[in-house]
């Protein structure tokens, strides 16, 4: 586990018992005596910290050998050795700290709680290691060595935000920039003029891992959904009562996680700031998904949010639309992009050659090992997951309920009985707004799908590619655009996979309006109901 240096450690030290051993203790670790003096006042100081990260301390540089360094701080003098520490600071001598082959910067939720795991884990990957160094700008200094990678360097993490992290992108500042969101179109645009290629091109944005926010309540609470402006208007506190939601005469107890989580982000994005509201300051502030998860589960009045997955004993609460189609927060339900409050979060790149280390980190953020860590740090994932038609049921009811033509309830009966004995992959394939284009994530789904059927486990399986439309236009006429984009997608699979017919057989069907994922009366609904789904089954010769 990455640990930060100490605060009380990183300040002017206060003279006292416990300051004389936390020093002792630092300063004997490195094997070098220590003299304790009163000292005047600070002038340049510089700041000493320990390999490994644990433990920093500030003050003035009064001498510097080859093998070690003393420094004068309010409590006195010490000499360590400079194997042992880094030293940050106008009066550090070069080379004492390496320089940065790539800075990365950006969304902080990835750049503190995802990226330095994943630089540890490509150094393990190649035989070698990662250690960091020191904070740095708010950030981290992480120098990884050994193994096959290119060469000893030193990655600079610089967390903030996204269109910090853009910014940084675009002046030079960063390589590689992190974002909780696309590029904006003023971003794009900004970048071309400067001559960094399109960001929102294949070969500079990237998709590093999803992310999807859902509501708890205590286990008891008989609310079962609720809508994102429901959501909105309680967390803003224009909702009180659960009465006012379809629930008990209660007063609602808000409980929300700090503002630097990562579930705190993707509140105000995808809840609050499309209702032009704010968190209400009654709102009891815990310190992590845990704790929250861990309170709400506790207490019958309250409602809390987390990341998918962090919901412990509390109740997740499904996402109404306008039109009652209720949406499950599962990892599945994120991964085919149906969870109306998903998002994927992105890396973006310059059209400039990348560093060794920045190339290296790139092209290993596709890997499986680092999908394996993306999980693990608390987001969702892009490995293609499975589900079988028992386990689609919300959905298959929302549906139903929802659709009234006579002609179309009976399509969708007959979609059920092709799909009874199949299972759907999460692989879901959408477009570019307004195009004919397959947008990023269904690219990078369609080489993992290619990699999946490709394996024993699909040998001689029927894969059928059911394409489905929004309600706008006519209903024929949509019937055969769905056949189009789904025969689309056989025909761009087998262009850079052929070999993948040779283990299954591949069957494209076009079902237009039907079975509607989400409400059509949206922007968001309609472009969650243009969809390609893949779909398995046993093919009886």
């Amino acid at each position: 586990m990455l640990r930060k240096p100490s605060r009380s450690l990183r300040k002017p030290p206060v003279w006292n018992g416990t300051t004389f051993g936390l020093l002792t203790r630092w300063v004997l670790a490195g094997g070098i005596a220590t003299t304790i003096f009163a000292a005047p006042a600070l002038a340049e100081p510089v700041t000493l910290t320990t390999r490994d990260g644990t433990y920093s301390i500030v003050g003035e540089l009064v001498e510097v050998t080859d093998k070690a360094f003393t420094i004068r701080s309010s409590v006195g003098s010490m000499t360590v050795a400079r194997d042992t520490v880094t030293c940050d600071g106008a009066d550090c001598p070069d080379g004492t700290a390496p320089t940065p082959q790539t800075t990365i910067a950006g969304d902080r939720a990835l750049g503190v709680d995802l990226i330095p795991t994943l630089i540890s884990r490509l150094a393990a990957s190649t035989g070698g290691k990662a250690t960091v160094l020191k904070t740095i700008d708010n950030g981290l200094l992480v120098e990884v060595s050994g193994g096959d990678l290119p060469q000893t360097a030193a990655i600079k993490i610089v967390p903030s935000t996204s269109s910090d992290g853009i910014a940084a992108l675009l002046d030079g500042t960063a390589e590689l920039a992190l974002s909780d969101r696309r590029a904006l179109t003023r971003e794009v645009r900004a970048a071309q003029n400067l001559g960094l290629g399109d960001l929102r091109s294949e070969a500079q944005e990237q998709i590093i891992a999803l992310d999807g926010l859902l509501f708890i309540t205590h286990p008891r609470n008989p609310v079962r959904s609720l809508t994102t402006a429901d959501a909105a208007a309680i967390y803003a506190g224009k909702i009180t009562n659960w009465s006012q939601v379809g629930g008990s005469d209660l007063p609602i107890e808000l409980y929300a996680s700090t503002p630097d989580l990562g579930s705190a982000d993707v509140l105000d994005a995808l809840v609050m700031h499309p209702a032009d509201l704010a968190v209400s300051p009654a709102a009891a502030i815990l310190g992590s998904d845990r704790v929250v998860a861990e309170t709400v589960a506790g207490d019958p009045a309250a409602i809390g949010y987390t990341r998918i997955g962090n919901e412990g004993a509390a109740r997740p609460l499904a996402i109404r639309g306008s039109c009652n189609i209720l949406t499950q927060p599962t990892a599945f339900t994120v991964k085919t992009e149906e969870y109306p409050l998903t998002r994927q979060l992105y890396i973006y790149r310059s059209k400039t050659p990348l560093s060794p280390i920045g190339d290296a980190f790139s092209r290993f953020l596709s890997s499986d090992a680092a999908q394996n860590d993306v999980a693990s740090a608390g987001f969702i994932d892009q490995s293609i997951a499975s589900a079988t038609l028992d386990q689609q049921g919300m959905r298959i009811a929302s549906a139903m309920l929802v659709e009234t033509d006579p002609a179309q309830q009976q399509e969708l009966r007959g979609m059920m009985d092709m799909l009874l004995a199949a299972e759907r992959l999460s692989a879901t394939f959408r477009y570019e707004t307004g195009t004919d284009l397959l947008n990023a994530r269904a690219l990078a789904d369609l080489d993992r799908l290619a990699a999946l059927l490709s394996t024993d486990a699909y040998s001689g399986k029927e894969v059928l590619f059911l394409g489905f439309t929004d309600t706008v236009g006519d209903a024929a006429l949509n019937r055969d655009l769905s056949l189009k984009r789904a025969e689309q997608i056989i025909a761009t699979l087998l262009a850079e996979y052929p070999e993948v017919a040779d283990n299954v057989r591949l069957t494209a069907v076009g079902l237009g309006e039907i079975s509607s994922l989400a409400c059509n009366d949206t922007d968001p609904g309609r472009a969650i109901n243009r969809r390609v789904e893949t779909w398995v089954r046993d093919f009886a010769r």
